[in-house]
């Protein structure tokens, strides 16, 4: 059967990573990579995609006509954000919804449309902040780690989600909610996976992003 996958934010760091991965397993996949290059440093991922013979479209997911001139696919990698924490805290917010707001919302459309399964790209940024800065921890010579007992080696989904958490995190848990509602009524294959610090070779981090981009 033909296979064709769809990778929003393609040309991201864990977009340009996760096609190469996908290319270089399974290389009779047709994979596409959508982005709009709007983070700095993204565009050089382009040759080396395209060189791996994944094909590249420039595009928005804030704007659906953009996304649905890609055509049909069987399956869609939403890892399209805008990534910054402090994102909209001291400007406006409106491209951190409509990006991580609509612009899911345009991908879930099309994968209903297309019977398509969708993988979402979540975060640990779901969790309300002032319930994390309540764990204890220990400062040893070169980290921070939280105090042995019940967290000592990290939260998992039980950590309480309520409270403040950023509009990044906020946009994001508002989608795994959307998420179970597409499964529920529109029979949606789906998954979320709540991703912890991405790092690597190619990160590009910006400097709002914390201590491991600086």
């Amino acid at each position: 059967m033909f296979y064709r996958v769809l990778i929003t934010g393609g040309y991201g760091f864990v977009g340009s990573n996760l096609a190469m991965l996908l290319k270089r397993d399974f290389p009779t996949l047709e994979i596409i990579a959508f982005d709009n290059l709007s983070k700095k440093g993204s565009e050089l991922n382009v040759q080396r995609l395209t060189n791996a013979g994944i094909l590249f479209i420039l595009g928005d997911v804030r704007y659906r006509n953009q996304l649905e001139a890609v055509g049909a696919f069987n399956l869609l990698f939403d890892t399209a954000a805008e990534s910054s924490v402090l994102s909209g805290i001291d400007s406006s917010p409106d491209y951190v919804i409509e990006t991580n707001l609509n612009g899911t919302l345009h991908c879930l459309h099309l994968a209903v449309k297309f019977n398509a399964k969708f993988i979402f790209l979540s975060t640990s940024r779901i969790y309300g902040i002032e319930a994390l800065n309540k764990i204890p921890f220990e400062e040893s010579v070169s980290r921070f780690t939280w105090a042995v007992g019940k967290y000592a080696s990290g939260i998992n989904e039980s950590f309480p989600i309520s409270g403040s958490r950023s509009f990044y995190g906020t946009s994001k848990l508002s989608w795994e909610y959307f998420l179970e509602e597409y499964a529920a009524f529109y029979g949606l294959k789906s998954i979320f996976n709540r991703c912890g610090l991405l790092v690597g070779a190619g990160r590009m981090g910006k400097v709002d992003q914390g201590v491991i981009a600086l």
